[in-house]
């Protein structure tokens, strides 16, 4: 059996993970990369017919909490504009990039970078950077479908070569 991540052969048992809400059979080691996904245990009858065959009812399972993923955690994709979107509300308030950093609590040189585009804003900074701007950093996916129009878009057959 492969493994549906690298592609390598899987020794042993394959692991069922979650990764990016597909759930994949892979290695050993590419589990890591993806929450292990527990499968329900099968039981021998359901409890009432236990309950009439005088056996004892089953025991309940511990509730199990899913561990949470990176990808949960994300609440929508970052604006492909969000340099643009901080500079001009920034020279809007009429701030320096140096004022921007002090009413935010952060370095400059952070603010620069972001607004260079070097550097993507993790969750904290950029709730920070809409809540003192008053903008929106996060682009929903009505906003994606109207920025595209009918454009074409580009698929995965695009991209790979299929071997014949």
């Amino acid at each position: 059996m492969q493994c549906e991540l690298c592609g390598g052969e899987i020794r042993g048992a394959p692991r069922t993970v979650h990764i990016e809400g597909a759930e994949l059979r892979v290695c050993i080691p590419c589990s890591k990369y993806g929450t292990e996904v527990q499968k329900p245990r099968i039981s021998t009858g359901t409890p009432e017919i236990r309950r009439r065959a005088g056996g004892p009812p089953a025991p309940q399972p511990p509730v199990q909490r899913r561990r949470r993923d990176l990808f949960d955690r994300i609440e929508g994709d970052i604006a492909e504009d969000y340099t643009d979107r901080i500079r001009n509300a920034r020279m809007a308030k009429g701030w320096t990039q140096k004022q921007l950093a002090l009413e935010i609590m952060e370095r400059e040189m952070l603010i620069k970078k972001v607004e260079k585009g070097d550097l993507v804003p993790e969750e904290e900074l950029r709730k920070k950077l809409e809540e003192v701007l008053s903008i929106s950093l996060i682009e929903s996916a009505e906003e994606v479908k109207s920025s595209k129009g009918k454009g074409i878009t580009t698929t995965f057959g695009d991209i790979i070569s299929i071997k014949k």
